[in-house]
């Protein structure tokens, strides 16, 4: 996805969440890679750190639940590896931290 400083920032906020998100993201359609920029890259970021820490993991028959767990522990194993080498690289991070349940089984904090 490309936001430009044409766009609404809480309009590319909410389809960011949405298409990285939903499904926890594991859709082939899911968002990988945002491209912001310059100018409103702060803006973005920010509101995308406010959202992210909106988000609620769970189990997705809850109403309540915005992300649920990945289809595998295997799949959790990889998504883990992957944030864990991108911070090494130094990676600028955000996680919120998830409700005491969220990190037993196949759940991954959104980052």
């Amino acid at each position: 996805m490309i936001v430009d400083s044409s766009a609404l920032i809480e309009q590319a906020v909410g389809d960011v969440i949405a298409s990285a998100f939903d499904s926890a993201g594991q859709r082939c359609s899911a968002l990988r890679i945002l491209c912001l920029q310059e100018e409103v890259a702060d803006r973005v970021l920010a509101a995308l750190k406010g959202a992210l820490a909106e988000l609620t993991l769970g189990d997705p028959r809850a109403l309540a639940t915005d992300v649920g767990p990945v289809i595998s522990a295997a799949a959790r194993q990889a998504i883990v590896a992957h944030i864990e080498t991108m911070c090494a690289r130094g990676h600028r991070v955000e996680q919120p931290a998830p409700p005491d349940a969220a990190h037993r089984g196949r759940s991954c904090r959104p980052r």
